[in-house]
């Protein structure tokens, strides 16, 4: 009988240290997925989805950007070419090329206004005579190409339709 009694002594154990090896080793696994760091969990990145917030308003064109700020070399051309571009891939945006609107923004200064485009009421004729829902007209305030590189500009946004509130800042 105590051949017996230690058959089962040893059998608990057994089992006793199995769990024991079972906890270490769990505890391992937990430890070395902490030393990992975040790269253990994935991480899920989302590339942002824009759309235009004002449905009244869809076919825009923009203006050449005035250079305002104290580097001379900055085309105003190239900046509203690469803000075109950008507001081109929001979805709800209609973009008259810059070409186009340079053309007729020389014709409707000469010919129609006979002098520079000056005032909000000249910039709504302007957007009219495009056929556009509201014009584009920026400034370059500061610019700094090297590392971090900085741009600051001011937008304004003028409505063909006289009645459309004012767009808020930040949009």
């Amino acid at each position: 009988m105590a051949n017996g009694c230690e058959h089962v002594v040893w059998n608990i154990f057994l089992d006793r240290r199995g769990s024991f090896s079972r906890i270490l080793r769990s505890s391992v696994l937990f430890l070395m997925a902490l030393l990992t760091g975040c790269n253990f969990i994935p991480e899920f990145k989302r590339k942002p989805q824009y759309h235009n917030p004002f449905p009244q308003i869809s076919k825009v064109a923009i203006l050449p950007f005035r250079n305002q700020s104290q580097e001379p070399t900055l085309s105003g051309a190239r900046v509203s070419m690469a803000y075109y571009n950008e507001l081109q891939a929001i979805r709800g945006f209609e973009v008259i090329p810059c070409g186009v609107v340079e053309n007729q923004m020389a014709y409707f200064e000469t010919q129609i206004l006979r002098r520079p485009i000056t005032t909000s009421m000249d910039f709504q004729q302007f957007a009219k005579h495009l056929g556009v829902d509201a014009v584009l007209q920026g400034a370059i305030t500061d610019y700094d190409a090297y590392y971090p590189p900085r741009i600051t500009m001011k937008v304004n946004w003028y409505a063909a339709n006289p009645g459309f509130h004012p767009i808020p800042v930040g949009y």
